[in-house]
């Protein structure tokens, strides 16, 4: 019996050793551990790929908080403006100087062009085009019973855009555009003949006339790209607007202009910003 069992043994091992081939059982080796190895650099490929998109989006969202925080002072401004016009316009101040310059702006008003300075000491002159220019647009009007305390008012804020032009670190200009055919502004025109020009330009640029209760209905500050012009300096801005409303009447835009070299430095800060956080973490 163990003699049987012996033979058969040995008999299986025979035919195993003629049957078995090295060279294959290397190659089977190789080819699962080839499969193993791609599963397991495939899954690592994945793991750093998902961080680094989870990386990137993190610095995207730091850069773009860093920037809207530098941002947000200028539109804390454009805020305070157009909330000082309110202001002006619901109270108008009972000045003797402003009363005079009401009366001046009623006698100038029919002239093609005309300025109305108070104290350029102390607040910007109002630049302005005739009744017959106003009246070739339904986007623009003037009216009677608004228009004296609308002239008063933005006297008054003129007062402190001349207030708020020497600190101005990030925008290149400030301006008023009324639809009564009058605008003032940080950057005064330096010839009055330029005064026609300056109004058509400002009165036909998208920041002005996107700002209607149908392209705004909320009222809210909006952005726009503004085309390269000689008022521009023949450069691209970047123009935050907003309008001005008062007992549901469109008066206006308040307008703030930033130059793309500005706008590129403000972002440079910002990732420089994100780059020693992120130094200073580790």
């Amino acid at each position: 019996m163990q003699r049987d069992t012996f033979v058969v043994r040995r008999t299986f091992l025979q035919w195993l050793h003629k049957r078995s081939n090295p060279g294959a059982i290397v190659n089977l080796c190789f080819l699962v551990v080839l499969v193993f190895s791609t599963l397991l650099t495939w899954r690592e490929v994945v793991v750093l790929e998902d961080a680094y998109i989870s990386s990137q989006r993190n610095h995207l969202e730091t850069v773009a908080t860093s920037l809207d925080r530098q941002l947000q002072f200028s539109v804390d401004k454009l805020l305070f403006f157009r909330q000082s016009m309110r202001d002006a316009l619901q109270t108008p101040l009972a000045f003797d100087v402003l009363r005079a310059a009401v009366t001046r702006f009623n006698a100038d008003r029919s002239r093609p062009f005309w300025q109305l300075a108070v104290d350029t000491k102390r607040t910007l002159p109002i630049n302005g085009v005739s009744d017959a220019f106003v009246e070739k647009t339904t986007l623009l009007n003037r009216d009677d019973e608004l228009l004296d305390n609308e002239v008063s008012a933005a006297l008054e804020v003129g007062y402190l855009l001349r207030l708020a032009s020497p600190v101005m670190r990030s925008e290149e200009r400030v301006v008023y555009v009324s639809r009564a055919g009058f605008y003032l502004s940080t950057e005064t025109a330096t010839q009055t003949a330029d005064i026609i020009p300056r109004y058509y330009h400002l009165v036909t640029q998208p920041w002005f006339t996107q700002q209607t209760e149908r392209n705004n209905r909320a009222r809210a500050v909006l952005w726009f790209i503004t085309s390269p012009s000689t008022w521009t300096g023949n450069e691209r801005m970047i123009t935050a607007s907003v309008p001005i409303y008062f007992d549901h009447y469109w008066y206006g835009v308040v307008a703030m202009d930033f130059s793309l070299n500005t706008m590129k430095r403000m972002l440079a800060d910002a990732t420089d910003d994100h780059a020693e956080g992120g130094i200073s973490a580790v």
